[in-house]
Protein backbone atom coordinates (compact mmCIF):
# COMPACT_ATOMS: atom_id res chain seq x y z
CA UNK A 1 0.00 0.00 0.00
CA UNK A 2 1.47 3.42 -0.93
CA UNK A 3 2.60 5.87 1.74
CA UNK A 4 0.07 8.47 0.58
CA UNK A 5 -2.77 5.95 0.88
CA UNK A 6 -1.61 4.90 4.34
CA UNK A 7 -1.37 8.56 5.34
CA UNK A 8 -4.91 9.27 4.12
CA UNK A 9 -6.27 6.22 5.91
CA UNK A 10 -4.47 7.11 9.15
CA UNK A 11 -5.76 10.70 9.11
CA UNK A 12 -9.24 9.39 8.41
CA UNK A 13 -8.96 6.90 11.26
CA UNK A 14 -7.70 9.58 13.62
CA UNK A 15 -10.73 11.79 13.01
CA UNK A 16 -13.12 8.91 12.60
CA UNK A 17 -12.19 7.13 15.83
CA UNK A 18 -12.16 10.36 17.84
CA UNK A 19 -15.59 11.43 16.64
CA UNK A 20 -16.94 7.89 16.92
CA UNK A 21 -15.97 7.66 20.58
CA UNK A 22 -17.77 10.92 21.34
CA UNK A 23 -20.68 9.84 19.13
CA UNK A 24 -21.00 6.54 20.93
CA UNK A 25 -21.12 8.18 24.34
CA UNK A 26 -23.73 10.73 23.27
CA UNK A 27 -25.77 8.30 21.22
CA UNK A 28 -25.97 5.63 23.91
CA UNK A 29 -26.87 8.17 26.58
CA UNK A 30 -29.64 9.82 24.57
CA UNK A 31 -30.94 6.55 23.12
CA UNK A 32 -31.29 5.01 26.57
CA UNK A 33 -33.13 8.11 27.80
CA UNK A 34 -35.52 7.97 24.83
CA UNK A 35 -36.09 4.22 25.20
CA UNK A 36 -37.13 4.74 28.83
CA UNK A 37 -39.82 7.17 27.63
CA UNK A 38 -41.12 4.88 24.90
CA UNK A 39 -42.61 1.38 24.91
CA UNK A 40 -42.47 -1.69 22.62
CA UNK A 41 -45.49 -0.54 20.60
CA UNK A 42 -43.62 2.65 19.60
CA UNK A 43 -40.74 0.59 18.22
CA UNK A 44 -43.22 -1.72 16.49
CA UNK A 45 -44.49 1.29 14.53
CA UNK A 46 -40.94 2.32 13.64
CA UNK A 47 -40.19 -1.21 12.46
CA UNK A 48 -43.28 -1.29 10.21
CA UNK A 49 -42.25 2.01 8.63
CA UNK A 50 -38.75 0.63 8.07
CA UNK A 51 -40.14 -2.49 6.38
CA UNK A 52 -42.35 -0.34 4.14
CA UNK A 53 -39.72 2.16 2.97
CA UNK A 54 -36.18 0.84 3.41
CA UNK A 55 -35.94 -1.36 0.32
CA UNK A 56 -37.39 1.39 -1.88
CA UNK A 57 -34.85 3.85 -0.47
CA UNK A 58 -32.05 1.50 -1.49
CA UNK A 59 -33.55 1.00 -4.94
CA UNK A 60 -33.76 4.79 -5.21
CA UNK A 61 -29.95 5.05 -5.13
CA UNK A 62 -29.48 2.53 -8.00
CA UNK A 63 -26.43 1.36 -6.07
CA UNK A 64 -24.42 4.21 -7.61
CA UNK A 65 -22.70 5.32 -4.40
CA UNK A 66 -19.99 2.60 -4.47
CA UNK A 67 -19.66 3.02 -8.27
CA UNK A 68 -18.89 6.74 -7.80
CA UNK A 69 -16.32 5.94 -5.10
CA UNK A 70 -14.33 3.51 -7.21
CA UNK A 71 -14.56 5.43 -10.52
CA UNK A 72 -11.19 6.53 -11.86
CA UNK A 73 -12.68 9.70 -13.35
CA UNK A 74 -16.16 11.21 -13.19
CA UNK A 75 -17.43 14.39 -14.86
CA UNK A 76 -19.64 17.06 -13.27
CA UNK A 77 -22.26 16.59 -15.98
CA UNK A 78 -22.45 12.91 -15.07
CA UNK A 79 -23.16 13.80 -11.43
CA UNK A 80 -25.87 16.27 -12.48
CA UNK A 81 -27.58 13.69 -14.69
CA UNK A 82 -27.33 11.03 -12.00
CA UNK A 83 -28.89 13.33 -9.40
CA UNK A 84 -31.75 14.12 -11.79
CA UNK A 85 -32.46 10.45 -12.44
CA UNK A 86 -32.36 9.55 -8.74
CA UNK A 87 -34.69 12.43 -7.85
CA UNK A 88 -37.21 11.32 -10.49
CA UNK A 89 -37.12 7.73 -9.24
CA UNK A 90 -37.52 8.76 -5.60
CA UNK A 91 -40.41 11.09 -6.36
CA UNK A 92 -42.19 8.17 -8.03
CA UNK A 93 -41.63 6.06 -4.91
CA UNK A 94 -42.95 8.87 -2.70
CA UNK A 95 -46.13 9.10 -4.77
CA UNK A 96 -46.51 5.31 -4.73
CA UNK A 97 -46.32 5.17 -0.94
CA UNK A 98 -48.81 8.03 -0.68
CA UNK A 99 -51.30 6.24 -2.94
CA UNK A 100 -50.83 2.81 -1.34
CA UNK A 101 -50.54 3.86 2.30
CA UNK A 102 -54.02 2.58 3.25
CA UNK A 103 -53.34 -0.84 1.69
CA UNK A 104 -50.00 -1.06 3.54
CA UNK A 105 -51.76 -0.20 6.80
CA UNK A 106 -54.35 -2.93 6.22
CA UNK A 107 -51.62 -5.48 5.39
CA UNK A 108 -49.77 -4.89 8.66
CA UNK A 109 -52.96 -4.26 10.63
CA UNK A 110 -51.52 -1.42 12.69
CA UNK A 111 -53.60 1.79 13.22
CA UNK A 112 -52.15 5.19 12.23
CA UNK A 113 -49.43 3.64 10.06
CA UNK A 114 -50.76 5.50 7.00
CA UNK A 115 -50.21 8.92 8.61
CA UNK A 116 -46.69 8.00 9.70
CA UNK A 117 -45.80 6.77 6.20
CA UNK A 118 -46.72 10.15 4.69
CA UNK A 119 -44.22 11.97 6.93
CA UNK A 120 -41.50 9.29 6.75
CA UNK A 121 -41.69 9.33 2.93
CA UNK A 122 -39.99 12.74 2.92
CA UNK A 123 -36.79 10.69 3.05
CA UNK A 124 -37.27 9.95 -0.66
CA UNK A 125 -36.71 13.63 -1.51
CA UNK A 126 -33.52 13.91 0.55
CA UNK A 127 -32.07 10.48 -0.26
CA UNK A 128 -30.46 11.24 -3.68
CA UNK A 129 -28.52 14.31 -2.57
CA UNK A 130 -27.15 12.59 0.55
CA UNK A 131 -26.13 9.47 -1.42
CA UNK A 132 -24.21 11.40 -4.09
CA UNK A 133 -22.60 13.88 -1.67
CA UNK A 134 -21.27 11.13 0.59
CA UNK A 135 -19.97 9.12 -2.36
CA UNK A 136 -18.10 12.12 -3.80
CA UNK A 137 -16.42 12.84 -0.46
CA UNK A 138 -15.49 9.18 0.01
CA UNK A 139 -14.10 9.00 -3.54
CA UNK A 140 -11.81 11.91 -2.73
CA UNK A 141 -11.01 10.26 0.63
CA UNK A 142 -12.25 13.35 2.47
CA UNK A 143 -13.38 11.24 5.39
CA UNK A 144 -12.53 13.98 7.87
CA UNK A 145 -15.21 16.32 6.43
CA UNK A 146 -17.65 13.44 6.06
CA UNK A 147 -17.28 12.41 9.69
CA UNK A 148 -17.74 15.98 10.89
CA UNK A 149 -21.00 16.23 8.96
CA UNK A 150 -22.24 12.87 10.22
CA UNK A 151 -21.38 13.83 13.78
CA UNK A 152 -23.19 17.16 13.52
CA UNK A 153 -26.19 15.48 11.91
CA UNK A 154 -26.27 12.96 14.74
CA UNK A 155 -26.47 15.82 17.25
CA UNK A 156 -29.56 17.13 15.44
CA UNK A 157 -31.14 13.65 15.45
CA UNK A 158 -30.49 13.07 19.15
CA UNK A 159 -31.74 16.53 20.09
CA UNK A 160 -34.96 16.02 18.13
CA UNK A 161 -35.44 12.57 19.69
CA UNK A 162 -35.08 13.92 23.22
CA UNK A 163 -37.32 16.96 22.69
CA UNK A 164 -40.16 15.07 21.01
CA UNK A 165 -39.96 12.05 23.35
CA UNK A 166 -40.00 14.31 26.42
CA UNK A 167 -43.06 16.12 25.06
CA UNK A 168 -44.83 12.76 24.79
CA UNK A 169 -44.77 12.32 20.99
CA UNK A 170 -44.11 8.55 21.29
CA UNK A 171 -43.10 6.93 18.02
CA UNK A 172 -43.27 10.31 16.29
CA UNK A 173 -40.08 11.28 18.14
CA UNK A 174 -38.22 8.56 16.20
CA UNK A 175 -39.80 9.42 12.83
CA UNK A 176 -39.26 13.18 13.15
CA UNK A 177 -35.75 12.68 14.49
CA UNK A 178 -34.76 10.82 11.32
CA UNK A 179 -36.20 13.55 9.08
CA UNK A 180 -34.41 16.28 11.06
CA UNK A 181 -31.14 14.35 10.73
CA UNK A 182 -31.48 14.00 6.96
CA UNK A 183 -32.38 17.67 6.52
CA UNK A 184 -29.33 18.69 8.53
CA UNK A 185 -27.10 16.47 6.36
CA UNK A 186 -28.35 18.07 3.16
CA UNK A 187 -27.84 21.56 4.61
CA UNK A 188 -24.30 20.74 5.78
CA UNK A 189 -23.31 19.20 2.44
CA UNK A 190 -24.56 22.33 0.67
CA UNK A 191 -22.43 24.46 3.01
CA UNK A 192 -19.38 22.27 2.39
CA UNK A 193 -19.73 22.36 -1.41
CA UNK A 194 -20.78 26.01 -1.50
CA UNK A 195 -23.51 25.18 -3.99
CA UNK A 196 -26.42 22.86 -4.65
CA UNK A 197 -25.90 20.04 -7.11
CA UNK A 198 -27.79 21.05 -10.24
CA UNK A 199 -29.86 18.96 -12.65
CA UNK A 200 -29.29 17.68 -16.17
CA UNK A 201 -31.36 15.41 -18.39
CA UNK A 202 -28.42 14.07 -20.42
CA UNK A 203 -28.89 10.53 -19.16
CA UNK A 204 -26.59 9.00 -21.75
CA UNK A 205 -23.58 10.12 -19.70
CA UNK A 206 -24.53 7.96 -16.73
CA UNK A 207 -25.10 4.71 -18.61
CA UNK A 208 -21.68 3.25 -17.81
CA UNK A 209 -21.89 4.37 -14.16
CA UNK A 210 -25.26 2.72 -13.65
CA UNK A 211 -24.08 -0.40 -15.48
CA UNK A 212 -20.99 -0.58 -13.27
CA UNK A 213 -23.16 -0.44 -10.17
CA UNK A 214 -25.77 -2.92 -11.37
CA UNK A 215 -24.45 -6.06 -9.67
CA UNK A 216 -23.67 -4.29 -6.42
CA UNK A 217 -27.12 -2.68 -6.65
CA UNK A 218 -28.86 -6.03 -6.93
CA UNK A 219 -26.82 -7.41 -4.04
CA UNK A 220 -27.75 -4.35 -1.98
CA UNK A 221 -31.45 -4.90 -2.62
CA UNK A 222 -31.21 -8.55 -1.60
CA UNK A 223 -29.39 -7.54 1.58
CA UNK A 224 -32.10 -5.02 2.37
CA UNK A 225 -34.63 -7.83 2.10
CA UNK A 226 -32.33 -10.00 4.24
CA UNK A 227 -32.26 -7.33 6.93
CA UNK A 228 -36.08 -7.23 7.07
CA UNK A 229 -36.82 -10.96 6.96
CA UNK A 230 -36.61 -11.08 10.76
CA UNK A 231 -39.14 -8.30 11.30
CA UNK A 232 -41.52 -9.67 8.67
CA UNK A 233 -41.68 -13.15 10.20
CA UNK A 234 -41.94 -11.77 13.74
CA UNK A 235 -44.78 -9.44 12.68
CA UNK A 236 -46.69 -12.35 11.15
CA UNK A 237 -45.89 -15.17 13.60
CA UNK A 238 -45.58 -13.34 16.95
CA UNK A 239 -47.62 -10.72 18.80
CA UNK A 240 -46.94 -7.09 17.86
CA UNK A 241 -45.31 -6.22 21.19
CA UNK A 242 -42.47 -8.69 20.52
CA UNK A 243 -41.73 -6.97 17.20
CA UNK A 244 -41.17 -3.77 19.20
CA UNK A 245 -38.93 -5.59 21.70
CA UNK A 246 -36.88 -7.09 18.86
CA UNK A 247 -36.65 -3.81 16.91
CA UNK A 248 -35.44 -1.85 19.94
CA UNK A 249 -32.92 -4.57 20.81
CA UNK A 250 -31.59 -4.70 17.27
CA UNK A 251 -31.37 -0.91 17.06
CA UNK A 252 -29.48 -0.73 20.35
CA UNK A 253 -26.99 -3.48 19.57
CA UNK A 254 -26.47 -2.20 16.01
CA UNK A 255 -25.30 1.24 17.16
CA UNK A 256 -21.59 0.33 17.16
CA UNK A 257 -22.01 -1.10 13.63
CA UNK A 258 -23.92 1.94 12.38
CA UNK A 259 -21.40 4.39 13.80
CA UNK A 260 -18.27 2.53 12.69
CA UNK A 261 -19.38 0.17 9.92
CA UNK A 262 -20.14 2.73 7.21
CA UNK A 263 -16.90 4.56 7.93
CA UNK A 264 -14.87 1.34 7.72
CA UNK A 265 -16.67 0.29 4.55
CA UNK A 266 -16.02 3.64 2.86
CA UNK A 267 -12.29 3.53 3.69
CA UNK A 268 -12.12 -0.12 2.66
CA UNK A 269 -13.84 0.49 -0.67
CA UNK A 270 -11.64 3.47 -1.51
CA UNK A 271 -8.48 1.66 -0.37
CA UNK A 272 -9.23 -1.65 -2.12
CA UNK A 273 -9.90 0.28 -5.34
CA UNK A 274 -6.37 1.72 -5.16
CA UNK A 275 -4.62 -1.65 -4.65
CA UNK A 276 -6.95 -4.02 -6.53
CA UNK A 277 -4.24 -4.97 -9.02
CA UNK A 278 -2.35 -6.78 -6.25
CA UNK A 279 -4.49 -9.60 -4.85
CA UNK A 280 -1.98 -10.46 -2.14
CA UNK A 281 -2.05 -6.88 -0.85
CA UNK A 282 -5.83 -6.99 -0.74
CA UNK A 283 -5.76 -10.20 1.29
CA UNK A 284 -3.13 -8.75 3.63
CA UNK A 285 -5.17 -5.56 4.10
CA UNK A 286 -8.31 -7.58 4.92
CA UNK A 287 -6.48 -9.60 7.56
CA UNK A 288 -4.84 -6.58 9.20
CA UNK A 289 -8.04 -4.54 9.29
CA UNK A 290 -9.98 -7.55 10.60
CA UNK A 291 -7.42 -7.94 13.40
CA UNK A 292 -8.11 -4.38 14.53
CA UNK A 293 -11.88 -4.74 14.19
CA UNK A 294 -11.98 -8.05 16.03
CA UNK A 295 -9.73 -6.96 18.90
CA UNK A 296 -11.66 -3.75 19.51
CA UNK A 297 -15.26 -4.67 18.72
CA UNK A 298 -15.79 -8.33 19.66
CA UNK A 299 -15.18 -7.66 23.39
CA UNK A 300 -17.58 -4.70 23.24
CA UNK A 301 -20.40 -6.89 21.94
CA UNK A 302 -19.63 -9.72 24.36
CA UNK A 303 -19.35 -7.17 27.16
CA UNK A 304 -22.81 -5.86 26.33
CA UNK A 305 -24.17 -9.41 26.35
CA UNK A 306 -22.54 -10.18 29.70
CA UNK A 307 -24.01 -7.18 31.58
CA UNK A 308 -27.42 -7.12 29.82
CA UNK A 309 -29.30 -8.93 32.66
CA UNK A 310 -28.38 -6.11 35.07
CA UNK A 311 -28.07 -3.26 32.59
CA UNK A 312 -31.45 -3.53 30.83
CA UNK A 313 -33.73 -3.24 33.91
CA UNK A 314 -31.61 -0.44 35.36
CA UNK A 315 -31.27 1.75 32.27
CA UNK A 316 -34.26 0.92 30.08
CA UNK A 317 -36.98 0.34 32.67
CA UNK A 318 -39.29 -2.58 33.54
CA UNK A 319 -41.26 -2.32 30.26
CA UNK A 320 -38.24 -3.77 28.45
CA UNK A 321 -37.59 -6.81 30.67
CA UNK A 322 -38.28 -9.18 27.75
CA UNK A 323 -35.38 -7.64 25.81
CA UNK A 324 -32.55 -9.06 27.98
CA UNK A 325 -32.00 -12.37 26.17
CA UNK A 326 -32.76 -10.79 22.79
CA UNK A 327 -30.05 -8.17 23.33
CA UNK A 328 -27.58 -10.88 24.36
CA UNK A 329 -28.22 -12.86 21.16
CA UNK A 330 -28.25 -9.85 18.84
CA UNK A 331 -25.03 -8.49 20.32
CA UNK A 332 -23.28 -11.59 18.96
CA UNK A 333 -25.13 -11.28 15.64
CA UNK A 334 -23.66 -7.79 15.21
CA UNK A 335 -20.15 -9.26 15.22
CA UNK A 336 -20.99 -11.01 11.95
CA UNK A 337 -22.61 -7.82 10.61
CA UNK A 338 -19.39 -5.90 11.22
CA UNK A 339 -16.87 -8.49 10.06
CA UNK A 340 -18.62 -9.13 6.73
CA UNK A 341 -18.12 -5.50 5.62
CA UNK A 342 -14.44 -5.81 4.69
CA UNK A 343 -14.92 -8.82 2.46
CA UNK A 344 -18.01 -7.31 0.82
CA UNK A 345 -16.14 -4.09 -0.03
CA UNK A 346 -13.18 -6.07 -1.38
CA UNK A 347 -15.36 -8.27 -3.59
CA UNK A 348 -16.97 -5.22 -5.19
CA UNK A 349 -13.66 -3.39 -5.65
CA UNK A 350 -12.09 -6.49 -7.22
CA UNK A 351 -14.99 -6.73 -9.72
CA UNK A 352 -16.62 -9.76 -8.09
CA UNK A 353 -19.98 -8.05 -7.64
CA UNK A 354 -21.75 -11.04 -9.23
CA UNK A 355 -20.39 -13.15 -6.41
CA UNK A 356 -21.83 -10.68 -3.90
CA UNK A 357 -25.26 -11.27 -5.40
CA UNK A 358 -24.80 -15.03 -5.06
CA UNK A 359 -23.71 -14.62 -1.43
CA UNK A 360 -26.66 -12.38 -0.60
CA UNK A 361 -29.16 -14.80 -2.18
CA UNK A 362 -27.70 -17.71 -0.21
CA UNK A 363 -27.98 -15.61 2.96
CA UNK A 364 -31.62 -14.80 2.18
CA UNK A 365 -32.44 -18.48 1.68
CA UNK A 366 -30.74 -19.46 4.97
CA UNK A 367 -32.34 -16.67 6.99
CA UNK A 368 -35.85 -17.40 5.72
CA UNK A 369 -35.48 -21.03 6.81
CA UNK A 370 -33.85 -20.07 10.12
CA UNK A 371 -36.55 -17.59 11.13
CA UNK A 372 -39.47 -19.73 10.01
CA UNK A 373 -38.24 -22.84 11.80
CA UNK A 374 -37.08 -20.97 14.90
CA UNK A 375 -40.23 -18.93 15.43
CA UNK A 376 -42.32 -22.10 15.09
CA UNK A 377 -40.93 -23.04 18.53
CA UNK A 378 -40.95 -19.53 20.05
CA UNK A 379 -39.58 -15.99 19.96
CA UNK A 380 -36.23 -16.64 21.69
CA UNK A 381 -35.79 -19.85 19.71
CA UNK A 382 -36.22 -17.80 16.54
CA UNK A 383 -33.44 -15.42 17.63
CA UNK A 384 -31.11 -18.36 18.37
CA UNK A 385 -31.92 -19.92 15.01
CA UNK A 386 -31.06 -16.60 13.33
CA UNK A 387 -27.68 -16.42 15.08
CA UNK A 388 -26.86 -20.01 14.11
CA UNK A 389 -27.88 -19.66 10.45
CA UNK A 390 -26.15 -16.31 10.01
CA UNK A 391 -22.89 -17.57 11.57
CA UNK A 392 -22.82 -20.62 9.30
CA UNK A 393 -23.42 -18.38 6.29
CA UNK A 394 -20.49 -16.12 7.31
CA UNK A 395 -18.10 -19.07 7.51
CA UNK A 396 -19.14 -20.18 4.01
CA UNK A 397 -18.93 -16.55 2.79
CA UNK A 398 -15.28 -16.35 3.84
CA UNK A 399 -14.38 -19.77 2.42
CA UNK A 400 -15.96 -18.93 -0.93
CA UNK A 401 -14.10 -15.57 -1.13
CA UNK A 402 -10.60 -16.65 -0.09
CA UNK A 403 -9.11 -17.36 -3.52
CA UNK A 404 -10.61 -14.28 -5.16
CA UNK A 405 -9.26 -11.98 -2.45
CA UNK A 406 -5.93 -13.66 -1.74
CA UNK A 407 -6.94 -14.50 1.82
CA UNK A 408 -4.70 -16.61 4.00
CA UNK A 409 -7.39 -18.52 5.88
CA UNK A 410 -5.15 -19.50 8.79
CA UNK A 411 -4.21 -15.90 9.61
CA UNK A 412 -7.71 -14.60 8.88
CA UNK A 413 -9.49 -17.04 11.21
CA UNK A 414 -6.79 -16.54 13.85
CA UNK A 415 -7.48 -12.79 13.79
CA UNK A 416 -11.12 -13.54 14.71
CA UNK A 417 -10.94 -16.71 16.84
CA UNK A 418 -8.41 -15.41 19.37
CA UNK A 419 -10.39 -12.23 20.27
CA UNK A 420 -13.55 -14.36 20.21
CA UNK A 421 -12.09 -16.87 22.68
CA UNK A 422 -10.81 -14.13 25.00
CA UNK A 423 -14.19 -12.39 24.87
CA UNK A 424 -15.97 -15.67 25.68
CA UNK A 425 -13.74 -16.17 28.75
CA UNK A 426 -14.54 -12.58 29.77
CA UNK A 427 -18.28 -13.29 29.37
CA UNK A 428 -18.08 -16.44 31.53
CA UNK A 429 -16.13 -14.62 34.26
CA UNK A 430 -18.61 -11.73 34.40
CA UNK A 431 -21.64 -14.02 34.53
CA UNK A 432 -19.97 -16.20 37.19
CA UNK A 433 -19.22 -13.18 39.37
CA UNK A 434 -22.78 -11.91 38.88
CA UNK A 435 -24.07 -15.04 40.62
CA UNK A 436 -21.94 -14.32 43.70
CA UNK A 437 -23.49 -10.92 44.49
CA UNK A 438 -26.01 -10.75 47.33
CA UNK A 439 -29.39 -9.09 46.89
CA UNK A 440 -28.28 -6.26 49.20
CA UNK A 441 -25.64 -4.84 46.85
CA UNK A 442 -26.73 -1.90 44.72
CA UNK A 443 -27.14 -2.81 41.05
CA UNK A 444 -25.02 0.19 39.92
CA UNK A 445 -22.09 -0.98 42.06
CA UNK A 446 -22.59 -4.50 40.75
CA UNK A 447 -22.49 -3.28 37.15
CA UNK A 448 -19.35 -1.24 37.82
CA UNK A 449 -17.58 -4.27 39.25
CA UNK A 450 -18.66 -6.42 36.31
CA UNK A 451 -17.49 -3.87 33.73
CA UNK A 452 -14.11 -3.37 35.41
CA UNK A 453 -13.66 -7.13 35.76
CA UNK A 454 -14.58 -7.71 32.12
CA UNK A 455 -12.29 -5.02 30.73
CA UNK A 456 -9.39 -6.03 32.97
CA UNK A 457 -9.69 -9.74 32.24
CA UNK A 458 -9.82 -9.16 28.48
CA UNK A 459 -6.79 -6.86 28.55
CA UNK A 460 -4.76 -9.31 30.64
CA UNK A 461 -5.66 -12.18 28.34
CA UNK A 462 -4.71 -10.06 25.30
CA UNK A 463 -1.32 -9.18 26.77
CA UNK A 464 -0.73 -12.79 27.80
CA UNK A 465 -1.77 -14.64 24.63
CA UNK A 466 -1.85 -11.95 21.90
CA UNK A 467 0.80 -9.51 23.05
CA UNK A 468 2.34 -8.57 19.69
CA UNK A 469 -0.99 -7.73 18.04
CA UNK A 470 -2.21 -5.92 21.17
CA UNK A 471 0.84 -3.66 21.17
CA UNK A 472 0.42 -3.04 17.44
CA UNK A 473 -3.22 -2.03 17.86
CA UNK A 474 -2.29 0.18 20.83
CA UNK A 475 0.26 1.97 18.65
CA UNK A 476 -2.30 2.31 15.85
CA UNK A 477 -4.79 3.93 18.22
CA UNK A 478 -2.15 6.28 19.63
CA UNK A 479 -1.37 7.44 16.09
Amino acid sequence: MSKSLVSNVMVSLKWGVSLKIISQLLSWTVTIYVIRLLNPDDYTMMSLVDMSLSTLLVIGTLGTGPAIIKSQKIEKDTIKSLLTLLVLINVCFLLSIFLLRHEITIFFGYPDLDNVLVVASLSFILNPYITISEALLAREMRFKEMEKIKFTSMIFVLTANVVFATLGFGYWSLILGNIVGQLSKVFLYVLLRGELLSFSFQFGSIRSLVADSSYNFIAGIVWEVNDRVDRFFISKMMESRLLGVYSMSYSLTQKPVNLTGTFIQMIGLASFSKIKSDVQKVGHYIVRSTEVLAMLMIPIFFGLASVAPDLVPLLLGPQWSEAVVVIQILAIVQIVNLLKLNIGSALFSMHYAKRKIYHSIVALFILIIAWFLGLTFGFIEGCFSYLTGYSLWFIWHVLDSKDRLGLNLATYWRSIVIPLAMSLVMFILVRAVDGLFSDDIHVLLQLTIEIVLGATSYLLLALLFYKEKTIFIKGLLLK
